[in-house]
């Protein structure tokens, strides 16, 4: 005769076996980890009727998932806005570094190129220089009629963005406007002089009117206060 065993192998151990007696010793798991509650499936036998029991999780699972991406969309901006100022933090000082006029808006148009994804910039001051290694830059335009096609800007005090109209970005962008999608238009206070700048680009939703504008008002206080002394 062999003496092979012939009795079948033992059933290795369900783990839902194991789960349930673990939740079986320990009643009050759930209480220590409430976050289960949300994705856990608890039956409540009512026939074909919903049970109100079962309706309020649902309820607060959809919540639960609301809240959350919700919070994940706030994470989101929070982050965008600090990358935002710190590049706004960053053309500031390299504005400030510059002392002539003709650097400084170089600098300017590269830090919204490069800083911003600018695809087109256009300053316009409506104003001359008051140093004469400044003048004859094309920023500086003076009191030339085009400036009534700003009229409503610059009494509003306030930037705005999506599809400036056809004779504004003629003026401001010559033969490029027809690449224009959108832009930004930010008043400038300049002393007692005025001044207009475009941050353009070739996408239509780029800048949109519901976008908010607190860092372009910061960036035109910083300019009119760097380009006071320099114009009149």
């Amino acid at each position: 005769m062999s003496g092979t065993d012939s009795r079948p192998a033992p059933k290795p151990p369900d783990p839902a076996d194991s789960v349930a007696e673990y939740l079986r010793r320990n009643p009050d798991f759930l209480v220590h980890h409430p976050e289960l509650v949300a994705v856990l499936r608890v039956p409540h036998d009512c026939g074909g009727a919903v049970s109100l029991i079962e309706y309020q999780v649902d309820a607060l699972k959809a919540q639960c998932r609301d809240l959350r991406e919700r919070l994940a969309s706030l994470v989101d901006n929070a982050r965008g806005n600090e990358e935002l100022a710190q590049r706004l933090h960053r053309l500031v000082l390299a504005l400030v570094e510059n002392h002539g006029l003709d650097d400084l808006f170089a600098t300017l148009y590269q830090g919204l190129e490069d800083g911003f994804g600018a695809d087109l910039v256009a300053l316009r001051i409506f104003a001359e220089s008051a140093r004469g290694e400044d003048r004859g830059l094309a920023e500086l335009v003076g009191p030339v009629p085009e400036a009534q096609l700003f009229a409503r800007l610059l009494d509003s005090g306030q930037p705005r963005c999506g599809r400036p109209g056809a004779d504004q970005l003629v003026w401001l962008f010559g033969e490029r406007a027809p690449r224009v999608g959108s832009a930004a238009l930010v008043p400038l206070t300049i002393g007692e002089r005025r001044g207009v700048l475009a941050i353009a680009s070739h996408a239509e939703g780029r800048f949109h009117p519901s976008m908010g504008t607190l860092y372009l008002r910061q960036l035109a206080e910083v300019l009119g206060r760097l380009l006071a002394p320099r114009v009149r």
